[in-house]
């Protein structure tokens, strides 16, 4: 039998077992779930979607799904000339719209975590065939009484699009037009008695489609969008165009939009220097345009000649709030627009530099000597790098900013250091 001594240790083990089982069974049960369940999302593994096979054209944008890792996240390209993606991603998607490229161009859009894990998505850019040549031209309405540049609701017009390889036209292409946004409709015959929301048209020999739109009759004065598709090849190009309301005979004074919205990204700040643009429509040019609210935005230019013409608000600041904008034609007819310079919402940051406690020159004591300091401020988490491993090496930045420099050889190394927002910071090391 056991002595007191073995009997008093075999009873402490079986009352540790029992405990930790109870905290076991626990842990299974709806206290110790919550947990469990927030390790195994932290443990999600970073990815982007698509991560290959992607293939881009200039006017047809791309998302890319970010999922897991620890937010947030900065994205960057290979190539700027074919990609130039925005580097800090506040949400978890990335739209970009590729530049137009002469020959297929790979890009690599790397994406990092806020713990520095990477990875990356493959995308091709493919030269567009439709290269900036869509064209909507209104048909002419009555002389000295129509819409401008406008399409006059009630009317119609000549949608033009030219596919060309470089300098040569692609003959017999097929092409697709379609209705985006807007009371507009495309003829699908000659005598414009049926219309469609698409429509399918090859390519002349100068490598020309051309579709006609009509607006429609009821339509007041909007902004317009529409798409062309190279069917063959899959390039894409939108174009926006205005419709204008067009009653007895006459454009109906109006502007679009008519109301906008600017809204700060900080709380209790709104915006500064930011432009709107509005178009004048109808009535009778030239038209003379007033900011009700200079502190909250102005306008430019006070007088438009132009039927069809525009003007820009430019947010102040100075207040906060709702801007009119009073627009009056050579008859005196007046119509309003609008821009709301709204507050924002997020909290400021504190305004702390990012900052190294390492001076600007640094000598170890010896070959095997090590130095240790700390980085603040910026954007945590930090990460630190060596120009010369063989001279000296850097520890992984701490939780708590600190790391340590340790020497290898004798020479000079220059050491970086960085933040998650992209700022830097270095200094020299040398190895006696």
């Amino acid at each position: 039998m056991f002595n007191t001594t073995q009997r008093l240790s075999w009873l402490s083990s079986l009352v540790t077992a029992a405990f930790l089982g109870l905290m076991t069974l626990l842990s299974g049960c709806g206290g110790g779930g919550a947990s469990a369940g927030d390790s195994a999302t932290e443990n999600i593994p970073l990815a982007v979607d698509p991560s290959a096979n992607v293939v881009a054209y200039n006017g047809n944008p791309i998302t890319l799904f970010i999922t897991g890792g620890t937010k947030p996240y900065i994205v960057t390209s290979s190539d700027t000339s074919a990609i130039n993606v925005t580097n800090n991603v506040p949400g978890s998607t990335v739209v970009f719209d590729a530049y137009n490229v002469a020959v297929d161009t790979p890009v690599t859009l790397t994406v990092r975590d806020n713990k520095g894990v990477m990875v990356s998505s493959a995308v091709t850019v493919r030269p567009s065939v439709i290269n900036n040549t869509l064209i909507v031209t209104p048909d002419p309405a009555t002389p000295g009484v129509g819409c401008g540049t406008a399409v006059c609701s009630g009317m119609m017009a000549s949608v033009s699009v030219q596919l060309k390889n470089m300098a040569t036209p692609l003959v017999n292409r097929n092409v697709r037009f379609a209705v985006i946004q807007g009371d507009y409709r495309f003829s699908t015959n000659a005598s414009a008695t049926t219309f469609a929301d698409t429509i399918d048209l090859t390519t002349d020999q100068n490598g020309y489609a051309i579709a006609r739109i009509k607006a429609n009759t009821s339509a007041p004065t909007q902004y317009a969008i529409l798409k062309v598709t190279d069917l063959d090849g899959g390039s894409v190009l939108q174009t926006t165009f205005t419709i204008a309301q067009y009653t007895d005979g006459a454009g109906t004074l109006s502007v679009v939009p008519d109301k906008q919205t600017i809204t700060a990204y900080y709380k209790d700040e709104c915006t500064f220097g930011v432009r709107a643009d509005y178009i004048i429509h109808g009535g009778t040019p030239p038209y003379q345009v007033r900011s009700s609210t200079t502190g909250v935005a102005t306008v430019s230019p006070a007088t438009v000649s132009t039927n069809g013409g525009g003007f820009t608000a430019t947010t102040q600041g100075s207040v906060c709030g709702e801007a009119t904008f009073d627009i009056t034609d050579a008859t005196g007819r007046v119509i309003t627009a609008s821009l709301d310079n709204v507050l924002g919402t997020n909290e400021v940051p504190p305004t702390v530099v990012f900052y190294t406690t390492a001076p600007s020159a640094v000598t170890l004591a010896s070959t095997t000597g090590t130095a240790s300091f700390k980085v603040g401020g910026g954007a945590a988490p930090y990460y630190a790098s060596s120009s010369n491993t063989g001279v000296a090496t850097v520890s992984t930045v701490a939780s708590n900013g600190s790391f340590t420099v340790t020497g290898v050889a004798a020479g000079t190394a220059v050491i970086t250091l960085a933040d998650s927002a992209g700022a830097t910071k270095t200094f020299t090391v040398t190895v006696p």
